[in-house]
This record gives C-alpha cells, sequence and structure tokens, in this order.
C-alpha cells in the first residue's frame, strides 16, 4: 500500500502529453537561442558590430572624462590647505579690525584730549591777560608815586585843603 506521504503522480495520458510538449517548446526555443548567440559571436551581424564599437568608444570615452575629472578634483590634503590659509586670513582680518577700533578709540581720546588741552590755553591766555593788566596797573601806579614823591621832595605838592 501506498504511504499517504508520498506525493501521487497523474496517471492521465492528457497530462503528459502537455507537459512533453512544454518541454520540447523550452528545448526548441533554447536551441535557437544559442544558434543566434553562435551567429551573433561569429561576427556575421553589422549591427551588432556598431553596437559593440559605440560602447567601446563610449568606455574610452568615460574612462578619459572620469580620469580627467580625477586630476581637476582637489585631495583631502587640498582642501585642509585651504581651510588652513582661509582661517589664517579670518585671523588676519580680525586683528586688522582690532587696531582700527584701537585707532577709533585713541583718536576720540586724542580728541577729547585735544578739546582739553585748547580750553587749558585759552585759560591760561585770559590768565596772563589779566597778569599783564595788573603789572600795568602795578606800574603806572609806582610811576604816579614816584612823581608824586618827587612833586613833595621838590615841594610842588600841595596838600589838598579841606
Amino acid at each position: 500500500m501506498p504511504d499517504e506521504s508520498t506525493p501521487r503522480l497523474p496517471l492521465d495520458r492528457e497530462f503528459w502529453s502537455q507537459w512533453n510538449e512544454m518541454a520540447s517548446k523550452m528545448w526548441a526555443k533554447a536551441l535557437e537561442n544559442d544558434k543566434l548567440a553562435e551567429r551573433a559571436s561569429s561576427g556575421d551581424n553589422p549591427f551588432l558590430e556598431s553596437t559593440s564599437y559605440l560602447i567601446s568608444a563610449l568606455q574610452h570615452a568615460s574612462e578619459v572624462y572620469v580620469s580627467a575629472l580625477h586630476m581637476r578634483m582637489p585631495t583631502l590634503s587640498d582642501i585642509t590647505r585651504v581651510a588652513e590659509l582661509v582661517v589664517n586670513l579670518e585671523e588676519k582680518v580680525d586683528r586688522i579690525e582690532d587696531t582700527i577700533e584701537r585707532v577709533k578709540e585713541q583718536t576720540l581720546l586724542d580728541t577729547a584730549t585735544l578739546a582739553t588741552i585748547t580750553g587749558l590755553e585759552q585759560r591760561l591766555t585770559r590768565i596772563e591777560s589779566r597778569l599783564d593788566t595788573l603789572v600795568l596797573q602795578k606800574r603806572s601806579r609806582k610811576r604816579e608815586r614816584r612823581s608824586v614823591q618827587k612833586m613833595w621832595i621838590s615841594g610842588q605838592a600841595r596838600l589838598p585843603r579841606r
């Protein structure tokens, strides 16, 4: 007795004839493809020859393009060097900005100092002119006293009457 776990093959004649027909078609198609491949490899097909030439030309052109592209592309060290140059340039620009700010601040201080000095010069000029006036007044009084003294001594001076 056959075991139930064993697959049962159909005994139908129609099934086997269909299976045989399909397998025959597949083998015929495989042989036909093999013949086409053999014919294509023999070089009898001009379309395949031109396609093959075009493919090889495109491969060559792409290889040339990629190699030229790699020659123009910067390396990691190139990029690093440029980045270092940029950082150094930024530092120099910062130092220049700081120097400009210090000069501006110093200019403002110099302007304030100049204004203070100018104010002090003006005050000193006024004080000097007052001193000159006082010196002239003192000299004038001294002369007057001397002339009065000379007049007393010479007797020309008279006392005012009361």
